[in-house]
């Protein structure tokens, strides 16, 4: 009925693909997908009007999209880089083919205390795990057509350890056993090499087995908290073999090395019509609201609200995004590029909410999820960060907007969040709860004189920064403290603390995924607050904007465990936001931090809450010379630093896996 835009075609990479399409087409890849290919993307202009492209193999199960632009004008060249094409042939010789196996399968986050171990370009995306001494099966299997018998076959294994020093693997297969070989480390993945000869190859269905063969690992910081140590990651296997002619085509990639084609049509192509320009959408909006099918209504009551009361907002869906700025594929960089074409645009909104929960750094269907984006943090290495998420991609100059998520799968918890917000704003609770600021706090148990400092620098914090005209309540768990609640009651105290209502809510302590610390008394343990406890959470006062200084409460990012934070947040009578760490956080961070928001966020009563969360952690980034305090806090961080990791690189990561859970 109407002419498309573009013909897509979705490409399940598992083997190089020789894409031929006429020259009125202009290719389009997403930058997740051009970043794969510096090095094997190549394009020929051939006869009678047609254009070859050779697509390097991907991860099977990562598919790419390739836009085929229709062109209005005079032909341009495929927009990808790389050398000349290789020369490409049927295979009627006897030839070396490599083969490749590099599907994500599980997420590993190559986690360690040592820049050395955890900070590097490592994927978080593996064909296997191995733990300590353990072995791993992959099932890969040899071709059909080949080898060669009795020909030479080498096997490349392309890994992430875990720890420092040597680090050994051994291989069988079948009826195969090789010698364990130590692997050879790279600035990132490290690589171990098998050779052997091709002959009583294993039947179909026998697994490859890698074995941690590694004697013994260093001895590790007092100080190492990451999971996994010990532990290898693969991310690929390389098979290289002498294969028998057959009826295939091949491209050299290496002198006298091939790899087989699958030849791909336009005519596989479907035609494609353009999501709305979501720039144009988007035109003078203070905030952007990206989100989900299933958030796109309650955004829209949103986003009607906030332009009501001063704030011009519009929602977006993140498909139209996705659709007009990734060409059908969502990389980590496409909230940056979409950021800054509004900025060239005129358009420099102040702040964005992400409308809907992250599945990893990928999505499959941008209708459903938002994803996130990851940097490498000591102790946890791949570490979910939407600060990091709004930067990839965003050009020089312009400026990042506060960002919150609201990591909502369905459309009943995100209205029931909106008609929380509206009421707060339109019709607070008149009660004493809407200038009560409560605080929770546990044993550091870092040590006499570190747990002196913290607990010092607390008080301090509370007589001196929050104004007389703010009620403070403090619960300190801690048998020792006078702000001690009764230890059988704690708990309860806790939740209803919190359900009758706060300005705001803090909790400074030690975290997990799946709640809060515990009171300690003799071998008994209390706890004060779990994941199993936030069905009782109903605010019936102010609901309260939450402070969550402890590490991990915040983890978002998890497809098969949503974290206290998130359940506190969904709760139809749950707090405003909740602010925490996505991973395991390091106390000299959160001692510069607390203090920042308490001495930032009475400041301006202009500010936002997204507003006051970067001031203080610009604060803690950019230090004032003239804040003499913050010698002393310096001092009471760099001994809690084990020395093989900067304080200034600490502070850096610990603004990385903070979020804001809730509308900035």
């Amino acid at each position: 009925a109407s002419k498309p835009d573009a013909y897509r075609l979705r490409l399940e990479r598992s083997v190089p693909t020789l894409l031929t399409h006429r020259k009125s087409l202009e290719p389009k890849l997403s930058e997740r997908d051009l970043q794969r290919m510096p090095a094997s993307a190549h394009a020929r202009v051939g006869g009678q009007g047609f254009v070859d492209i050779l697509l390097p193999n991907g991860p099977a199960n990562r598919p790419s999209v390739v836009d085929l632009r229709l062109s209005h004008g005079p032909p341009t060249p495929p927009p990808l880089p790389g050398a000349a094409m290789p020369r490409v042939v049927m295979a009627t010789f006897p030839f070396v083919e490599r083969l490749l196996w590099n599907d994500d399968v599980v997420f590993g986050s190559v986690a360690g205390a040592k820049p050395e171990v955890y900070d590097g370009p490592f994927p978080h995306g593996f064909l296997a795990k191995i733990e300590p001494g353990r072995a791993a099966e992959l099932p890969i299997e040899l071709p059909d057509w080949g080898p060669v018998a009795g020909s030479a076959i080498s096997i490349r294994v392309t890994l992430a350890p875990t720890h420092e020093g040597l680090v050994q693997l051994s291989l069988s297969w079948g009826s195969w056993t090789l010698a364990p070989v130590a692997a050879v480390r790279g600035a990132g993945a490290s690589t171990v090499s098998f050779h052997g000869v091709a002959s009583g190859l294993p039947e179909k269905g026998t697994p490859l087995v890698l074995r941690d063969a590694t004697a013994s690992m260093p001895p590790t910081t007092p100080d190492d908290t990451s999971d996994d140590r010990g532990a290898i990651w693969i991310d690929s296997v390389e098979v290289r073999a002498l294969m028998p002619k057959t009826d295939a085509a091949l491209a050299e990639v290496e002198p006298d090395v091939f790899v087989r084609l699958s030849v791909i049509f336009a005519t596989r192509a479907e035609p494609h019509f353009d999501a709305p320009d979501p720039v144009a959408a988007a035109k003078g909006a203070d905030e952007v609201i990206l989100t989900t099918t299933a958030t796109a209504a309650g955004a829209a009551r949103l986003a009607a609200h906030r332009s009501a009361s001063g704030v011009k907002a519009v929602g977006i869906p993140f498909a139209d995004v996705v659709d007009r700025l990734g060409y059908g594929t969502c990389d980590p960089e496409v909230v940056g590029r979409y950021l800054s074409q509004l900025a060239a645009a005129g358009t420099k909104p102040r702040f964005l909410l992400l409308a809907g929960d992250a599945m990893r750094d990928v999505v499959e269907d941008p209708r459903t999820s938002i994803p996130t984006a990851y940097g490498r943090t000591m102790y946890n290495g791949a570490t979910a960060s939407d600060r990091l998420f709004v930067r990839a991609g965003l050009e020089k100059g312009v400026k990042p907007p506060s960002v919150g998520r609201l990591p909502f799968r369905d459309a009943a918890t995100m209205d029931a969040y909106v008609d929380r917000v509206i009421a707060y704003e339109t019709k607070p609770p008149a009660d004493r709860t809407r200038r009560l600021v409560r605080f929770v706090t546990s044993e550091g148990r870092f040590g006499p004189l570190i747990d002196t400092l913290l607990q010092n620098l607390f008080e301090n914090i509370v007589s001196e920064e929050i104004p007389p005209a703010y009620d403070v309540e403090v619960t300190f768990a801690s048998a020792n403290s006078a702000y001690c609640w009764p230890p059988s009651r704690f708990h309860e105290k806790v939740i209803g603390g919190l359900n009758e209502g706060a300005l705001f809510y803090t909790y400074v302590g030690h975290g997990w995924a799946e709640g809060f610390d515990s009171l300690r008394v003799g071998n008994s343990r209390y706890p004060i607050l779990r994941s199993a406890d936030v069905p009782q959470v109903n605010v019936t006062g102010t609901p309260p904007a939450m402070f969550v200084v402890a590490c991990t409460t915040a983890t978002f990012d998890d497809p098969d465990q949503t974290a206290v934070g998130e359940l506190l947040l969904a709760r139809p009578h749950g707090p405003l936001t909740y602010w925490g760490a996505t991973r395991v956080c390091h106390p000299a961070f959160n001692s510069f931090i607390g203090r920042q928001i308490a001495m930032t966020i009475f400041k301006d009563p202009n500010r936002r809450i997204g507003e006051v969360l970067d001031a203080a952690v610009k604060g803690v980034l950019e230090p004032d010379p003239a804040d003499r305090g913050r010698k002393l806090i310096e001092f009471g961080a760099r001994q809690l630093t084990p020395g093989t990791v900067p304080l200034e690189r600490i502070l850096e990561e610990g603004s990385w896996m903070y979020t804001l859970l809730g509308d900035p």
